[in-house]
């Protein structure tokens, strides 16, 4: 798919040639007309005075400036009209109109751009890319030394609360106003930059002010196409002089599409989601009472990072509703020699166009192969590891915590210490204090409690010896997480090891875990089983299965060899798997929602549902609760399974069968309508729809809670859960195992969801069986590789399968292939699991199939005790009994 835009004919300008060529000094000033204070006398710049709006930032972006139209349209006719009159005064390095554009086939829709002027043209960089933050350098190229034609307009709040619009108004120096500019290197039509008090020369770093001002800028636009962007120092900033740039771009970006996971709510109303099934890890912020809210809570975050030099960038999407937060490391790699060679020739400088999924290429060759396992290999550098992603949402979620708690309210200034309250007052079981020491605990909002201990001093030294200067002063210590758990250590913390013991009331295991870390070399070692820990660097923590905590060094010495600890975290704002607790999930949309605790747990349940479909037909669990099911496909199986589990647990039932023809949906409903009124009859929803994506925009609608029973050729992630309870049945682990997923891997949702799910197991691997028309998108292939899963294309059904534990077989759907049935009948036939298959197969393996079947199992392998997948149908019945219990009632 290629993209056209206007084309129009374009010059150098003389004047951006380089900033050397300053030309000859004549009248006033310095003779360039430049936006520094010598020029501006008497100077004067359009003005756009937006209204400055509390709109609640989950509304329409029509809400700010609802009571009047503003006086010129902000985007079409202001900025995009004020940016092609530059483009026809010759004020750009190139002419970007003139670029290839394309969207590169496959599930995420990346955007290829060959843009060979870029990296001739383009300034270059002009100080350290290992700091985030530095200090402004007015002898470096700044934007006080661009020519005033290069400003389409001043953008201000306006004084009267009114918007308003000034052809030519003064430049007020002395209260430097922020400014619209052209990129003269630009990447897109309309590629502006947003300078904030552009007079203050205030180095590349976010503040409060200055990012509300961007909201306020993608809020004006009121077009989802025009996005702002932010990169720090170390992200590819290439100008320390503070600015954002925005665009326009009439398709969706790959990261807005990306499905997200939801982390946490503030008291604000800020609503924080972290990015799955992306190559590059990030949060996503939505909603808030205020725009302001949104604003703070982004802001804060960025300050957290910049204070702690982490580079990143900033994605401000949907008319400021939704913003992208996106840590990197690219740089940092690259200096390490990290990258491979093959990424660093095409000179691509993963900024945040790139990492939102718009990547702008230098070279032909590049342009011409793009594909997008090359562009999800490219961000997968950019991105963090898991484990440091983690660290990094920790220092985050602290900065933020500190902020609602009151600790600060400005950011800038030094937060005090949280007020020190007994820990004996605090907890219901008391903690079991190492000798008579006092204890001090602090709480915030995020349901973590943090306790200080003094460290003793140090017993005296031997006769004779002497004290390691690596080794560092013992900690007693004690830990307390909520009323619920007490946690206390007996030893010392030093140089090399702690020890102690962990006491967990409502774990569902063992109450009590024996513990023991070695720091030496930063490798941990384990003593029980039911505990696992994981570092990085200076890192630590602690998670039991039974009850998830998670522990953190917060305090240590800044000694090579070893640390010293004086207060550790337990973070216990995970809900527990014990009964009476909520679950954690408020819908179930997609496979990546689940980790392996919370599978194990559902399984169990699962296992539960089993005894009481068996026992208890009378069962009274969901009593007095209604279950709606939207099918807007056909569904056999999974419409009867929900709906027996939900009847069997004492639930009713309202259903649509086909709800794309016999609903409202027919006479041109919105989805979102139907979702708003059906809630109103039900207490929880069981939707198929046929366009991938539906459930989530459901979920995003509704107030209760929304099971995704399948959403075209997206995900069918209670297949998926099903799937797996039924491998570890019929093969009893799954760890360790070999899959084969064969036939209709590039439609199948039911595949994809499985893939998904398997990453969550060690030592797997899977394998791709398929016709060349219908194999395994690259999306899939991209983040098996990501999460360390071995994978393999095969067209040898027979080999694979005398390799495997399971062979997963699935149809060719008809329904996918619209008018091309001559590439259906292709498809069609290619792979069948027949008795020569199942002779070849291992005796402890099984052949699995989501259902329907047409001819691709032959049914004399029905009676061979390896074909699951009847048992398979009915372990349906359980899992989805365990979800509905669970979104209803809890654990």
């Amino acid at each position: 798919m290629m993209l056209r835009i206007k084309r129009v004919p374009t010059v150098v300008s003389n004047y951006q040639k380089e900033e050397a060529e300053e030309g000859a000094r004549s009248g006033g000033g310095c003779g360039r007309n430049c936006l520094n204070k010598c020029c501006i006398p008497g100077a004067k710049l359009p003005l756009y005075a937006f209204k400055r709006v509390n709109f609640v930032a989950g509304e329409k972006a029509g809400t700010v400036g609802e009571n009047a139209e503003p006086p010129v349209a902000f985007l079409d006719s202001l900025l995009l009209g004020e940016w092609e009159d530059r483009m026809q005064r010759g004020l750009f390095r190139y002419d970007v109109t003139a670029c290839e554009t394309k969207i590169i086939p496959g599930g995420y829709g990346f955007i290829a751009q060959l843009n060979e002027g870029r990296h001739l043209k383009k300034r270059p960089t002009e100080f350290r890319v290992d700091k985030v933050l530095q200090p402004f350098d007015g002898s470096k190229f700044n934007f006080t030394k661009v020519g005033q034609e290069e400003i389409l307009f001043q953008f201000e709040a306006s004084e009267d609360g009114e918007v308003q619009f000034f052809a030519k108004a003064p430049i007020d120096a002395d209260n430097s106003p922020s400014v619209v500019a052209i990129n003269v290197s630009p990447i897109e039509y309309g590629h502006v930059l947003l300078i904030p008090r552009v007079l203050e020369c205030m180095p590349q770093r976010i503040d409060r002010e200055s990012f509300s001002l961007a909201l306020y800028m993608a809020a004006e636009a009121r077009n989802p196409y025009f996005r702002l962007g932010y990169n720090s120092l170390g992200a590819f900033a290439t100008i320390n002089h503070l600015h954002f740039q925005a665009y326009y771009l009439a398709v969706p970006f790959p990261i807005e599409k990306a499905p997200t996971q939801k982390l946490t709510a503030l008291e604000s109303g800020v609503t924080i989601f972290e990015l799955v099934n992306y190559p590059v890890r990030g949060l996503v912020f939505e909603g808030g009472d205020t725009v302001q809210d949104l604003s703070n809570a982004v802001s804060d975050s960025c300050i957290c990072l910049q204070d702690n030099n982490i580079p990143y960038n900033v994605l401000i999407s949907d008319c400021g509703k939704r913003i992208f937060l996106l840590p990197q490391c690219y740089a940092e790699k690259q200096a390490l020699g990290e990258v491979n060679s093959e990424l660093l020739d095409t000179q691509v400088n993963p900024a945040v166009w790139e990492i939102s999924g718009h990547i702008v290429l230098k070279r032909k060759k590049d342009f011409e192969e793009a594909s997008e396992e090359n562009a999800w290999r490219l961000l997968a550098e950019v991105s963090l590891s898991e484990e440091r992603f983690q660290e990094v949402n920790a220092l985050i979620f602290e900065a933020i915590a500190s902020v609602e708690n009151g600790g600060q309210d400005n950011p800038d200034v030094e937060p005090q210490a949280p007020k020190d309250v007994d820990v004996v007052k605090q907890r219901s079981h008391p903690a079991m204090v190492a000798e008579s020491q006092e204890c001090l605990v602090r709480q915030d909002p995020l349901g973590r409690s943090r306790l200080f201990l003094p460290p003793p001093p140090p017993p005296p030294p031997p006769p004779n010896s002497t004290r390691s200067s690596g080794a560092a002063p013992p900690a007693a210590l004690v830990v307390v997480a909520g009323p619920q758990i007490a946690m206390a250590t007996s030893s010392s913390f030093s140089a090399y090891t702690a020890q102690g013991q962990m006491s967990c009331p409502e774990a569902r295991k063992s109450p009590q875990y024996l513990f023991k870390i070695s720091t030496s070399s930063c490798k941990q070692s384990v003593q029980h089983d039911a505990v696992s820990f994981s570092t990085y660097m200076t890192k630590m923590r602690l998670s039991s299965c039974g009850n998830p905590l998670k522990l953190a060094v917060t305090e240590r010495s800044s000694q090579r060899k070893g640390f010293c600890c004086s207060a550790m975290d337990v973070d216990n704002s995970r809900a527990s798997f014990s009964p009476g607790k909520k679950f954690q999930l408020d819908d179930v949309i997609e496979a990546q929602q689940f980790d392996r605790d919370t599978l194990s747990a559902i399984f169990e349940v699962a296992h539960d549902m089993e005894k009481i479909e068996k026992n208890s037909p009378g069962s009274k669990i969901l009593k007095g609760y209604l279950m709606a099911t939207l099918f807007y496909e056909p569904s056999t199986r999974t419409r009867l399974s929900f709906e027996s589990a939900m009847k069997r647990l004492g639930g009713e039932v309202l259903t649509t069968e086909n709800a794309r023809e016999f609903s409202s949906a027919a006479k041109g409903e919105t989805l979102e309508d139907t979702i708003r009124t059906v809630e109103g009859y039900s207490d929880i929803i069981v939707m198929r729809h046929f366009e991938r994506g539906a459930a989530r925009r459901a979920a995003a609608t509704a107030g209760i809670p929304v099971i995704n029973a399948g959403d075209g050729p997206g995900q069918h992630p209670t297949q998926a859960l099903l799937d797996v309870y039924t491998i570890e049945r019929e093969v009893g682990k799954l760890d360790g195992i070999k899959v084969a997923l064969v036939g209709d891997l590039a439609n199948g949702r039911t595949v994809r969801s499985l893939a998904y799910l398997l990453t969550k197991y060690q030592g797997v691997k899977i394998y791709f069986v398929a016709p060349d028309i219908v194999k395994m998108k690259d999306d899939i292939k991209g983040y098996l590789t990501s999460k360390g899963v071995e994978w393999e294309e095969s067209a040898d059904l027979m080999e694979v399968a005398s390799k495997c534990d399971v062979v997963y077989q699935t149809r060719i759907q008809r329904e996918r292939f619209g008018e091309r049935v001559d590439l259906y009948e292709e498809a069609r036939g290619k792979y069948i699991v027949d008795k020569d298959v199942m002779n070849a197969m291992q005796k402890h393996a099984v052949v699995m199939h989501p259902l329907p079947r047409l001819d691709e199992i032959t049914v004399d392998v029905d009676d061979d005790p390896r074909a699951a997948y009847f048992r398979q149908a009915k372990n349906g019945l359980y899992i989805r009994m365990a979800l509905l219990k669970l979104l209803l009632v809890g654990w």
